[in-house]
């Protein structure tokens, strides 16, 4: 799989043109939210980057970070631009997808002309992978668990991906534990980070939250728009390439 970082109106004219040989493509975004408000709230999450991919192609569209600030109105016509184009656009969770780009495009009533969710046809198809807990059978439909289980792919976590600069890890620990050890362990990585001031200036909004879980999260989203391009890129080109190879698989 070919994958890079779009910056410049060169390179999505080459990104359009190679789209409009296609008929399937997938699309992801890397969301935040401006303070106070949480990207899991989909009215206020916004793309701190776009992920595409199609054939055998898979690129980052960097909107807000750290090191770039893209040119919003030059992406704003890009994204609606795609979207006229003949070939069907695959998310995995769609919906939540479809709501971040609308505000970024200040669109609320935006839909594009051909879409479809991969996670609703494994679910359709009875596709999930089946799970039982507290004596009741479940079929799980997460992108990671599904590329895993049909694919054979380990894809990396966030986590995984912001090593490089400290993080909250929330899984596997309790409220009590998150509450106890989150500062300190954002502060214990202040030295080794590769931006000091960036660090510090997270762990400010970081410090405002009183909830546990919502420091994870809000650690998490500010990482997602304020670190360097190249450090989140090829996590989130990799969820828009498994979502279009589990939709392959799924329609074989």
């Amino acid at each position: 799989m070919e994958c890079q970082i779009v910056k410049d109106r060169p390179g999505l004219v080459r990104v359009y043109r190679s789209l409009q040989q296609v008929d399937r493509a997938s699309i992801d975004t890397e969301a935040y939210a401006p303070p106070p408000h949480s990207a899991l709230d989909p009215l206020y999450a916004l793309p701190a980057g776009v992920s595409l991919a199609w054939g055998s192609a898979g690129v980052y569209l960097p909107v807000r970070h750290s090191d770039f600030r893209g040119d919003r109105k030059l992406l704003q016509g890009f994204v609606r631009a795609i979207f006229q184009l003949p070939c069907t656009w695959w998310g995995w969770n769609w919906k939540y997808d479809l709501a971040v780009l609308q505000n970024f495009l200040g669109d609320p009533e935006f839909v594009p002309e051909r879409f479809a969710d991969g996670m609703l046809l494994a679910h359709k198809l009875d596709r999930g992978i089946p799970v039982r807990t507290e004596d009741k059978d479940h079929r799980l439909l997460g992108l990671k668990d599904m590329a895993a289980h049909h694919l054979g792919v380990k894809m990396a976590t966030f986590e995984d991906t912001m090593k490089p600069y400290g993080q909250i890890q929330v899984e596997g620990m309790s409220d009590e534990d998150i509450s106890a050890h989150s500062i300190k362990l954002m502060e214990s990585k202040v030295a080794a980070s590769k931006s000091k001031k960036l660090t510090k200036k997270i762990m400010a909004d970081v410090r405002r939250e009183t909830k546990p879980l919502r420091k994870a999260q809000v650690w998490r989203e500010r990482m997602t728009s304020e670190i360097p391009t190249d450090g989140i890129a090829p996590y989130a080109i990799d969820d828009a390439v498994q979502t279009l190879r589990l939709v392959e698989f799924l329609c074989e």
